[in-house]
This record gives C-alpha cells, structure tokens and sequence, in this order.
C-alpha cells in the first residue's frame, strides 16, 4: 500500500514540474512578445519625430522660399533690384576669392617670434610671393580701383618716405577734412614760396649785363652784378640761400616743413636753369641736352611718386624726421628749423649739382665718358621708379588685407627690395655718381656730391629709417631677419639666415638697442 503511496506521490511531483515548465514557458514567450511590441513602439515613435522635424524643416524651407520670391517681386517692381543684387552676389565672390587667396599666408602669423621661426616664415613668403601677385592682384584689381583705405598705423604707411614708400587711386593716409580748396591753397604757396628767389635771378640777368658793361649805375649795383656775372655759382648759392629762407618764413606760420619736400625734387632742375640761362654761359649743345633730359626725368619721376604718395594732396603731412624733431625741440623748433630743415638741403643739392657748373661753362665735345654717365644716371632712375612700383603695391597690398581683416605682410623683401633694404638710396646714388662723371667728361671731376650724398645715405638717413622700422614691435623680428640677409644699399644676392654675417647681425642689434621699448 506504501509504495503504491509513494508512486502516485512520484507521478504527482512529475506533472506538477512539467506544469511548471510550461506555465515557465509560456511566460518566456510572453516576455518576448512583449519585447517585440516595445520595440516596434519605439521604432514607430522615432519614425514619427523623425516626420515632425522634416516637417519642421519644410516649413522652413517653403516659408523662406515664399520670402524670396516676395523679395524678387519687390526688387523686380523697382526696376534695378536685380542689377543690385547681382552686384551683392558678385562682392560676396569676391570676398571669398579673396579669403581663399589670403588663406594661406595665416598659419605663418601665428608662429612665434624667434629667429627660426622668423627665417621660415621670410623663406615661405619669398616662395609664394609670385602666386600673390598673379592670383591676389588677379582678383582684387577691381577692389583696388574702387575703394579707399584709411590708414591708422602711422609706421605702415610712411616708414619709408624718403625712399619713395609710398600709389592708384587709394587713401593710404588720413587725409580726412582735406578740401580741395586747401589744395588750392597748398599750390598757390608752392608757387609764392620761389617767387622771391626766381625775381632776384630775372633781374640780375636781366639788368646786370648792361649795367657792368655801361659802367652806370649805383656802386653796390655795380658790385652786385658783377659777382653774378664772374662768379655764377657765388650768386647761384645766394639765391638758394634766399630760397631757403623764405621757406623757413613761410613754414612757421604754417607750423609745418612740408613745403621743402616737393621743392627737393625742383631745386636740381633751377640749378641746372641758373647756369644754363646765366648771361655768360657758354656750354655744348649736346651735352646740355643730354643732362637737361636727365635731370627732368629724374626730377618728374621724385614729383609724379611726391604726389601719388600724397593722394595729390598738398600740405597734408610733412617729413616724418622733421615731425619728430618738432615734438623733441617743442617751442626751440622754430629756429633750430632754419639749418635743421632748410639749409642743410642747401648743403646737400648744392653741392650735388656742383657738375652742372661745369656742365654748362665746357665746350669740350661729347665723349664715351658722358655716355657712361648717362647710362649710370638711367640706370638710378630706373631703380628708383622700380623700387617706388613695388613699395606702392606691397602698401595698396597690405591695405587690402586689412579691410578683409587679414594680417599685412611684415617686410617688403620680394623684387628689388629682396637685393637691398634701401634702393631707393642706391638709384640716388647712381644719379648723382652719373651726373660728376659727365661733370668729369667736361673738364672736372667734381666729387664732393657723391660724397656727401653717400655719407647722408649710409649714416644718419639708414640708422633714422631703420631704428623707426625696428620700433615697430609687431614686425621688428622680421625686420631683423631682413636686416641680417638683405644688403643696407647696394643690391648683392640675400645671404641665408643661418650662413648671415655676424656684422650684419650685429648692425641689427646695435640698431634694435638704440629703440626704448615701453
């Protein structure tokens, strides 16, 4: 009886486990049932945002759509909607044209300021100087042409006035509030400040023959006139002197020295006039005309390049050094002025033109000794008008760049300015070495021009244009490298930085320590 207890007990636990392993499952089954209903819900609910949010966009797009066409119609009604249009689209090209041209040159400004740094930096702008010019010149000669730029660093726009930096139709200055009418005014001083000296001239040549040769006349007028008829360049240097001084009369009531900067490039020119106009000249025809031709291309490339830099301004500046010398002396400027600014130009174009004294007094025949003299005088005027071509552009270049917001370019060291830092000083140079050699072919060597010219360039002039550059903190690295690769004056191949000579490398320091960094 027991065991038949024990099997129903056995076969009893046995349906009851298999009962469990089915309720177990049919409950799994369930689970993933209910799994898969949650998923599909899940993937359902994101198709449907997803269907929100391109409605969304849609809406968007036809709402913007609608806008545009509204703003065509509109545009169409005035007439001259799509000729402005397209020209906001054509300066929108233009923009990005030109931020993709720049694009390139940003990486370098951000490098730091060592010397290898600086070198690299020099190297890859010498390497894609020539895609500037032909792709950036390409694409904004457009912009060029039509806009203008205010300059509002000083050091940018005139480090280099006296050799010539500085232009089409741009404001690389502040001029703002120059009228015409003060152009007006700025000529007509041009023009009365020479009066004086150009009136004494005419009268002497005029009346003074007659009065020495009828022996009339009062005694002093006597003595004056023959000074200037036997001793032309007594009365030549008489007559700058009084030149001279009028500028100075005329510049204190205009608190400014600006009118002697034009007159450098005329002053040459009156000279060569005085001799050759003077009452007792007797000259070659060939020769005259030969360094008359000169002397004017020399003279109306400095004028035409005066100008242009000024914007065809007159008197909106004055010299930078003459500036400075203004704010150093303060209230004892208005005499020291007299041989600081004035005569000392005496000094130097007088001494300059001493060759057209004997120039102008020879009848000796033209020779192959004035020929090579003409051909240095060319080849100085040349270089100058390049060196003026290219600082104008690498200027109108850097203007540029500002109004896209992009960094200017540190240093101008790509054409003629890659062979020397000042090359405006060499063609000046060669102008006046040319000008003594057909003094020489006329009978005397005359040396004195070329040598103070040469120690005007290379000593005072190079040390105040170079200290003024290496004050510029955001270029002064640069400027150094430049120094330390690029010859002072006469063009020479560009040394590499790191076989660059110490002496070189030690006229950058001397220079750079003489500027007081705040």
């Amino acid at each position: 009886m027991s065991d038949l207890l024990d099997i129903a007990q056995r076969d009893a636990s046995s349906a009851l486990d298999s009962d469990y392993e089915i309720v177990d499952a049919v409950d799994d089954r369930q689970d993933e049932e209910d799994e898969e209903v949650n998923d599909v819900a899940e993937e359902e609910e994101e198709e449907e945002a997803e269907a929100e949010v391109e409605d969304e966009d849609s809406d968007e797009e036809a709402a913007a759509d609608a806008a545009a066409l509204a703003a065509f119609e509109e545009d169409d009604d005035e007439g001259d909607g799509e000729d402005e249009d397209g020209d906001s689209d054509e300066d929108a090209a233009a923009d990005a044209a030109v931020r993709a041209a720049f694009g390139g040159d940003d990486d370098d400004d951000d490098e730091d300021d060592d010397e290898d740094n600086i070198g690299e930096e020099a190297e890859e702008q010498e390497e894609d100087s020539e895609i500037d010019e032909e792709e950036v010149d390409r694409l904004l000669q457009a912009t060029v042409d039509d806009q203008v730029f205010d300059d509002d660093d000083d050091d940018d726009d005139d480090d280099d006035d006296d050799e010539g930096e500085q232009e089409p139709t741009q404001s690389l200055l502040d001029d703002s509030g120059h009228s015409t009418a003060k152009d007006l005014i700025g000529l007509a001083l041009m023009i009365l400040v020479g009066v004086p000296a150009v009136a004494l001239t005419a009268v002497a040549f005029e009346y003074c023959p007659t009065t020495v040769g009828a022996g009339g006349g009062e005694e002093w007028f006597a003595e004056a006139c023959a000074v200037v008829l036997e001793r032309p360049m007594y009365a030549c240097n008489v007559a700058f002197f009084v030149l001279m001084v009028t500028h100075w009369l005329f510049s204190l009531p205009l608190r400014s020295t600006w009118l002697i900067d034009p007159y450098w490039t005329i002053i040459p020119p009156m000279i060569l006039n005085f001799y050759a106009f003077h009452p007792y000249a007797t000259f070659t025809i060939s020769r005259a005309v030969l360094v008359m031709a000169l002397l004017y291309l020399w003279a109306i490339r400095l004028t035409y390049n005066y100008f242009r830099r000024e914007e065809w301004h007159c008197g909106v500046r004055e010299d930078w050094r003459f500036a400075e010398m203004r704010r150093k002396f303060g209230h004892n400027w208005w005499w020291i002025s007299l041989p600081a600014a004035f005569l000392s130009q005496q000094v130097m174009l007088f001494t300059a033109t001493m060759p057209l004294y004997v120039i102008m007094t020879s009848t000796r025949p033209l020779s192959p000794l004035d020929v090579c003299g003409a051909v240095v005088m060319l080849i100085g005027i040349v270089c100058e008008w390049q060196a003026d071509v290219q600082l104008r552009d690498f200027m109108v270049h850097n203007a540029v760049r500002k109004t896209y917001g992009l960094p200017p370019r540190k240093v101008l060291n790509t054409g003629i300015w890659r062979y020397s830092r000042h090359p405006n000083y060499f063609g000046e140079l060669c102008n006046w070495v040319g000008l003594a050699l057909i003094g020489a072919a006329a009978g005397q060597f005359v040396p004195w021009g070329v040598v103070v010219m040469g120690a005007l360039f290379f000593g005072p002039t190079l040390q105040l244009c170079e200290e003024r550059m290496l004050r510029n903190e955001a270029r002064r690295e640069a400027y150094k490298h430049y120094m330390a690769t690029t010859s002072a004056i006469i063009p020479w191949l560009p040394s590499s930085s790191s076989s660059s000579s110490s002496s070189a490398v030690g006229a950058a320091a001397a220079a750079s320590s003489k500027i007081k960094v705040d």
